[in-house]
């Protein structure tokens, strides 16, 4: 080991070192915070907190954990599958964006009113219906009013599975392979919103963002330890659990124009600078890297809202002579879209935008689609 390696090693067990010190320190808090969860979980398993049902067919998709799981991909994904058979609502609590109150979108909605993720969703899928809320009862109340046409059959819940006040008739959980729930501490010491128990409300369980390698037997032990508590095992999801991937979709200039590669991006641009300000950027930067000459990465923290200055040094690092491109997450490109204006015109005309697609594995993807349209006619048929 080289004299610099031996410094980096041991700039690394001090991070650790650090990060495991902190983490003793927040314990009592996260006994207090699961303490709260569990009194709140039982009122609301008791009655004494309502839950109020819909209609129509209500599908959440939610996790247990903060950061990424990859609601978003997953909810366009059935929000596609949906919309082959009927007509449907999105609802949100669009987390930062800068309005207040109930906001239905229509064409004109910027992510600075609904958020990033449900703007996404919007332009993905002009035809769903979005509401954000903070209450997502009044979100669906609207989305199900008599103005709304065509009137919506089936709503997506996204990131709702704590909101209890809606009692979703099929809860979908999220779990990142990368980030193993049994290994992890409520918050703040860790990224648990609530305890492991909370997965035995979940209806159906995907584990997500799993390397495409991933063997059943290997998928099948990681489920095991996932619902393994106290010595006992939860029961398993009464829908069943499936095993998910996320893939890229050929990449695309966010101000106008058509669907290219990374590879011909490669090509086509001396550099290129990585823009992203999501949960786990790293694999994002790894995809581009594998295709591209990377110049440098601007990473932010997970729904970074693009300052001036951010801009600045955007600007400073793409140059102004058009041999740089910048590749951006679509979540991303939502934001700088809101920022067109400040940005010059050679920049604008050299952002691409990276999508993300979900893929199942061990041929679950029908099986899901089928528990997923299953539901939905069986709740229209005992309506």
């Amino acid at each position: 080991m080289t004299g610099m390696d031996g410094k980096v090693a041991q700039a690394g067990k001090g991070t650790r070192n650090i990060k495991c010190f902190m983490c003793v320190l927040l314990l009592p808090f996260s006994w207090l915070y699961e303490l709260a969860t569990r009194i709140r979980n039982h009122m609301f398993d008791t009655g004494m907190l309502k839950s109020q049902k819909f209609t129509v067919p209500t599908i959440c998709v939610g996790n247990i954990t903060v950061g990424g799981t990859g609601k978003t991909p997953h909810v366009e994904y059935l929000a596609e599958l949906l919309g082959r058979v009927c007509s449907t609502g999105v609802v949100s609590r669009g987390y930062r964006r800068k309005t207040k109150g109930l906001v239905v979108a229509d064409s004109n909605t910027t992510a600075d009113e609904i958020g990033d993720e449900p703007f996404q969703i919007k332009k993905h899928f002009p035809t769903v219906h979005i509401a954000v809320c903070a209450r997502r009862a009044t979100a669906i109340e609207r989305l199900l009013a008599p103005d709304i046409k065509p009137p919506v059959d089936v709503v997506l819940l996204d990131d709702a599975f704590q909101h209890r006040y809606v009692a979703a008739g099929l809860n979908i959980v999220l779990v990142d392979y990368n980030r193993p729930v049994y290994s992890d501490r409520l918050l703040p010491a860790g990224r648990l919103r609530e305890a492991r128990s909370g997965l035995a409300r979940a209806d159906m369980l995907v584990v997500t963002k799993c390397p495409k390698e991933l063997t059943e037997k290997e998928g099948t032990l990681f489920v095991s330890k996932c619902l393994m508590l106290c010595g006992k095992s939860l029961a398993r999801p009464k829908e069943g659990v499936f095993f998910s991937t996320l893939s890229y979709a050929p990449p695309y200039k966010v101000f106008g124009g058509g669907e290219t590669t990374l590879a011909a991006i490669g090509e086509s641009y001396k550099r290129v600078v990585v823009l992203a300000a999501i949960a786990r950027p790293a694999p994002f930067a790894y995809e581009v890297r594998h295709y591209c000459n990377v110049a440098c990465e601007l990473l932010f923290a997970d729904h970074h809202a693009f300052t001036t200055d951010d801009l600045l040094r955007l600007e400073k690092a793409a140059g102004n002579d058009g041999s740089t491109a910048v590749i951006t997450t679509e979540k991303d490109a939502a934001r700088l879209m809101s920022c067109a204006g400040r940005l010059s015109p050679v920049l604008r005309d050299n952002i691409y935008a990276l999508p993300v697609k979900v893929e199942f594995l061990f041929n679950g993807q029908t099986v899901f689609n089928d528990k997923i349209l299953g539901y939905v006619q069986q709740y229209q048929g005992n309506r």
